[in-house]
């Protein structure tokens, strides 16, 4: 059990765990103590944290390397700030919920503090922030088709609305919209389109707000549970880890922009079959089922997070 630190743990610390009266003490085997290294990677120099199989790194160098105008660190806050590019980050270590631009964000795993520093892990920052930091960086692969795989629940009444002006939509800028692949084993089917992306709409009962989900890295928890998945779970992803980050951001932060009657529920990492069997970027956008917002004023703000996600990964001819 982790010793806390203004709620926060600290690595390294252990307390001894409570024993009945007359219970004989348990042996336990300490786990390996924390180890910090410099590790060079191209120009730069990174201050590695490894705790077990996890990896983090220093906010401090993070400040360096995306070249931040500000860092401020005020007890376990961490805030990195450049206004220039509108981009500002907000971490609490001990918490998985961060700040990201103006919008709610997950991580795969708490910031730490170790040695009255503070760290981040090195798999939300490979596959979380720098995709939506440094979004035109992860290309597209040519040969890309203007067409979106749109999947909607048949229940979803909402979301059928939506998923209908969305279609009409894309189609006035070029692009379409299909509801399955041509099987393979059809001789006569066209052949299979290698997609922009792959979204999927759903609506929910249980509050007003409306989230963005995509796949869970590999080796990581969901957003709403602190265990990792299961060694079988952990082989099964989508090989499309920081394109989808960069969709997903993509959509949720113009639809948190632009459409009022919903609140930020956030930019959610799960695992869905939907999600994890995608061979090309996905994410699923879940609608509050009583919203006032209009289904048209919705599906005009996802059709700009399609264009916008279009235009910073797709090579321009």
């Amino acid at each position: 059990m982790a010793v806390l630190s203004f709620g926060v743990p600290s690595l390294g610390q252990e307390e001894v765990p409570f024993r009945e009266p007359g219970e004989p003490e348990p042996i336990v085997v300490p786990p390996p103590a924390p180890v910090e290294r410099l590790e060079q990677r191209g120009t730069w120099q990174w201050h590695v944290l490894r705790d077990n199989e996890r990896e983090y790194v220093r906010f401090s160098d993070i400040h360096k390397f995306y070249r931040f105008e500000q860092m401020d660190v005020i007890g376990d806050e961490v805030v990195l700030e450049s206004p220039s590019s509108k981009i500002i980050l907000r971490f609490l270590a001990g918490l998985r919920q961060a700040q990201i631009k103006t919008y709610k964000g997950y991580l795969s795993f708490a910031p730490v503090r170790f040695k009255n520093r503070l760290y981040l892990s090195r798999v939300d920052l490979s596959l979380l922030i720098d995709p939506i930091i440094r979004p035109s960086i992860y290309n597209y692969p040519s040969g890309v088709t203007p067409t979106i795989l749109l999947y909607v629940s048949a229940d979803d009444s909402l979301a059928a609305k939506v998923a209908s002006h969305l279609k009409y939509g894309l189609e006035a800028f070029g692009m379409q919209t299909i509801t399955e692949l041509p099987k393979a084993s059809d001789a006569e089917a066209p052949p299979v389109p290698k997609l922009l992306a792959r979204l999927h709409l759903t609506q929910h009962p249980e509050s007003d707000d409306l989230w963005t989900q995509t796949l869970a890295p590999y080796g990581s928890p969901i957003h709403e549970e602190t265990a990792l998945p299961e060694l079988d779970a952990r082989a099964q992803g989508n090989a499309q880890d920081r394109l989808n980050v960069v969709l997903g951001m993509s959509l949720h932060s113009i639809l948190m922009e632009t459409v009022e009657g919903v609140l930020d529920g956030g930019l959610r990492r799960t695992r869905s079959n939907f999600l994890e069997k995608a061979a090309e970027p996905a994410a699923s956008i879940s609608i509050p089922a009583e919203t006032a917002a209009e289904a048209e004023v919705l599906g005009a703000a996802i059709v700009r997070g399609i264009r916008n996600f279009r235009d910073k990964v797709v090579p321009k001819s």
